[in-house]
């Protein structure tokens, strides 16, 4: 009689194992999907992260992206021998004995890939801003977004505008964009007749 509550017990335990096994796969499908569902392909080829906060505005970095060979040495090792002196216990009687240990054979060259990637700009809504000539940094509120971008020539293309560099911002609020420049003054102006570089676009999108 106890063995057979015993047998019973175990069943029962290998079925509560089971189900919790499926729990915590199924836990793990939907963390794994909410991950890859942040970056997505757009028309034009370009890979597409939405960086958006909990503002409510829906913010994606656009990027084109290239895979790049490129080759890599790789180091190899194997077995090696060599004849150690091998002798008893009084050192009266001693012979050669062969001994293996890992060692280093040489290298091979493996060709591996990196993917290279090129910010072309962000969508906010459906505003587009085509900003490839510069690096920008996002900063988002529950009123609007701010986009600042820093020139790759005419500064030190970090994102951060500082005094004599070229810089624009863009404030996006709605369907709204107001455009600011910024080169031989300190503050932002929406007409600076000195910004002589090409200028990041906008556009919208449908």
């Amino acid at each position: 009689m106890n063995m057979r509550v015993l047998i019973i017990g175990l069943v029962l335990l290998v079925s509560a194992i089971g189900v919790i096994a499926v729990i915590n796969n199924s836990e793990n499908v939907v963390d794994v999907q909410a991950v890859d569902a942040k970056v997505s392909t757009d028309a034009s080829g370009h890979t597409v992260t939405d960086i958006s906060k909990n503002t409510g505005h829906v913010v994606n970095k656009l990027d084109m992206c290239i895979d790049e060979k490129y080759n890599e040495s790789t180091p190899q090792y194997g077995n090696c021998t060599y004849n150690a002196d091998v002798c008893d216990a009084l050192n009266t009687s001693c012979h050669k004995e062969a001994r293996t240990y890992t060692c280093y054979t040489g290298s091979v060259s493996v060709e591996k890939t990196s993917k290279k990637c090129k910010t072309d700009g962000y969508k906010i809504g459906k505003n587009k801003l085509n900003t490839g000539d510069y690096v920008c940094n996002v900063s988002d509120d529950v009123d609007s977004t701010t986009v600042v971008c820093d020139s790759k020539y005419d500064g030190n293309g970090d994102g951060i505008c500082t005094s004599g560099e070229s810089c624009m911002k863009f404030v996006v609020n709605g369907n709204n964009i107001d455009v600011y420049k910024r080169n031989s003054k300190d503050e932002y102006v929406k007409d600076d007749p000195t910004y002589f570089l090409a200028e990041a676009s906008t556009e919208v999108e449908e």
